[in-house]
């Protein structure tokens, strides 16, 4: 029971560690694939770098050193995924990478409907839609959120165990002792 409060009290603690990781990660960017919605694939050699920007007000994003655009955070009215989003659904093909995909829908249209991304991997899927959740005041909910929480706890748990245990870990090594007067042990 003693362990099951500690956990539980340690779990807030390790769930805005996780928040701030997100929150990181997406602020240093990450590189897109540039997805033709059309044809249903990816366009050869053509990348997109989006990031948050250090004040978390305003997602910045450009292609292949282009001109900066920029959607402000205050303008996100939703975050779409999967076949939610405008270009997946209106993908051609059924076969679409969808299970990657998020659009962040604008409130106001008039400068950017959307914002759509096809993440490359699971893991960048998974910090920017917790990131993006975050950001609009949702609770956090991807498959990595889970396994990351239960490890950082784990690892608490375990270091914050171990003082308990009865091992004093000392700062200074241990003093050597002297030579013995006879080096006769039988």
């Amino acid at each position: 029971p003693a362990i099951k409060e500690l956990k539980q009290s340690l779990e807030g603690e390790i769930k805005d560690l996780v928040k701030k990781q997100r929150l990181q990660f997406i602020k240093n960017g990450t590189e897109f694939p540039v997805w033709n919605s059309q044809r249903n694939q990816r366009v050869k050699n053509k990348t997109w770098f989006a990031f948050l920007t250090p004040n978390e007000k305003v997602i910045q994003y450009y292609e292949n050193e282009g001109e900066v655009k920029q959607m402000m955070v205050e303008n996100i009215a939703a975050m779409l995924t999967g076949r939610r989003c405008p270009h997946i659904k209106h993908s051609k093909s059924r076969a679409t990478n969808g299970e990657l995909g998020f659009s962040l829908v604008a409130k106001d249209p008039t400068i950017i409907s959307s914002l759509d991304f096809i993440a490359p991997t699971q893991e960048i899927y998974d910090h920017w839609t917790d990131a993006i959740n975050i950001l609009l005041g949702n609770e956090m909910r991807s498959l990595s959120l889970k396994r990351d929480m239960n490890c950082l706890l784990e690892m608490e748990l375990r270091l914050r165990l171990l003082d308990t245990d009865g091992i004093d870990l000392p700062h200074d090594p241990p003093p050597i002792p002297l030579d013995p007067p006879n080096y006769d042990f039988s």
